[in-house]
């Protein structure tokens, strides 16, 4: 069941956003597949996202819907990107992920 909304993302504990959410299980194991939607980031915002992208790490992850749905997820690897800026204070960035927890790493270093 694919479910997107607006949500309350938090990374990496300290920085938050808000984005639409996609979370659909991921076939033939216990993992999801997560796309999120930042819209109308500022160009600071966007180079933070960037940053946090370029981190050779699963990212700590947590959500609104996460938390309501009880889902277990507390890690993401961001396996894609995409940016379209529309102007200076308008640019949407989407990333494509997957819920990695802690101890089954999907980071192949």
């Amino acid at each position: 069941m694919l479910l997107r909304t607006l949500d309350n993302v938090t990374l990496e504990v300290v920085h938050k956003y808000q984005a639409y959410i996609t979370i659909q299980p991921k076939k033939g194991n216990n993992d999801y597949e997560i796309k999120l939607e930042f819209h109308n980031l500022n160009e600071d915002e966007t180079v933070q996202l960037h940053q946090l992208y370029k981190l050779s790490k699963a990212l700590e992850f947590t959500s609104d819907l996460v938390k309501q749905k009880n889902y277990d997820i507390s890690h993401i690897v961001v396996t894609g990107m995409a940016a379209k800026a529309y102007s200076q204070n308008n640019i949407e960035t989407i990333w494509n992920c997957l819920s990695d927890e802690v101890g089954q790493s999907l980071i192949i270093e």
